[in-house]
This record gives structure tokens, C-alpha cells and sequence, in this order.
């Protein structure tokens, strides 16, 4: 539960998540498995973060993310690849990369080709009626529910997704 309206009706309402709002992501296509063979510009939403020759996996990843204020994006590594994923759910979150060394094991792995995404709205039900939501947060905007926002959480196995099903009453 996040907030109600006075429109809202006092009682319980059922919540269930058909279509879990996403963050864009962007997944490079090489796994990095040495460290950086040669310095490295990566473009990630319009700022420049420079990567240093030698700089590990794990460093890439925490160079990108001491620019998450300004990108919008936080980088992790998912299984063996370098993934990144905007801060904020929903149609307008958006995510751009490209790198100016070509994709390999001993670069970011992302490459010269532009890589982008953008998430995707929560769609649910509330008491039995369906909305489109914006980001994570799914707002009733008739009936009696009317003014009624739920924002859903994140998933625990995965950052870039809320929960999904039935979200109780």
C-alpha cells in the first residue's frame, strides 16, 4: 500500500500483478573474463566514464557505478555477465550503452553498437478491475478503489522486476 484518496472507499482490495513493471537493462554481449586490454570509453545515457587498461570485472562494474547519480543506472554482474539497469521502473526508464572498443573478453564486453532499452509499466488488478500503472506503482482510477496506489516491490531474485501474482488484501 502506498497511498489513498478521499475517492477511495474505506475495505480490503485484492492486488494482483498480470504484467511486473521492469527497469530497462542492458546485458553486454562478451563477457569480460580478463582484465581490460586497453583504456575504454563507455557512453551510458549520454555521460562519458573512462575505464582504465588492466581494470578487473568487478572495477568495471564500480566505475560505472560511482556515475549511477548522473546516469540513472546501477551496474551489476549477472552470473558471468556485465548488466546494467536503470534506478527507475516503468515506459520511462531508459537505458543506452556503447563503448568505443569493440566487444571481447578483455574489453566491457558492451561494443561499438549502441545497445538500448526502456522498462515496462506494472498492469494489474485491483479489486477485480484492470489498470496500467506507471513504473512500480499501480493506482485504481475507478470504482471503488478509485485513488488507491500500491507500489510493488522489487523481486527478490531479480532487481530489474517487481513482484508479480497475488499481492494479498
Amino acid at each position: 500500500f502506498l497511498k489513498a484518496s478521499s475517492d477511495t472507499s474505506a475495505g480490503t482490495y485484492a492486488v494482483e500483478v498480470t504484467t511486473v513493471g521492469e527497469r530497462a537493462t542492458a546485458s553486454a554481449g562478451t563477457d569480460q573474463t580478463g582484465n581490460l586490454a586497453a583504456d575504454e570509453i563507455l557512453t551510458i545515457n549520454d555521460v562519458s566514464i573512462s575505464l582504465n587498461a588492466g581494470m578487473s570485472q568487478t572495477q568495471v562494474v564500480n566505475r560505472i557505478n560511482e556515475f549511477s547519480s548522473q546516469t540513472g543506472v546501477t551496474a551489476e554482474v549477472d552470473g558471468t555477465t556485465t548488466r546494467l539497469y536503470t534506478e527507475a521502473f516503468g515506459s520511462g526508464a531508459e537505458i543506452s550503452v556503447i563503448s568505443n572498443i569493440a566487444g571481447a573478453a578483455t574489453s566491457s564486453g558492451f561494443g561499438t553498437s549502441e545497445i538500448t532499452d526502456s522498462g515496462v509499466d506494472i498492469i494489474g488488478t485491483i479489486d477485480g478491475n484492470s489498470y496500467t500503472g506507471v513504473g512500480n506503482v499501480l493506482t485504481a482510477n475507478s470504482g471503488s478503489a478509485k485513488g488507491l496506489s500500491v507500489q510493488l516491490a522489487v523481486d527478490s531474485t531479480d532487481a530489474t522486476l517487481t513482484v508479480t501474482g497475488a499481492q494479498g488484501n
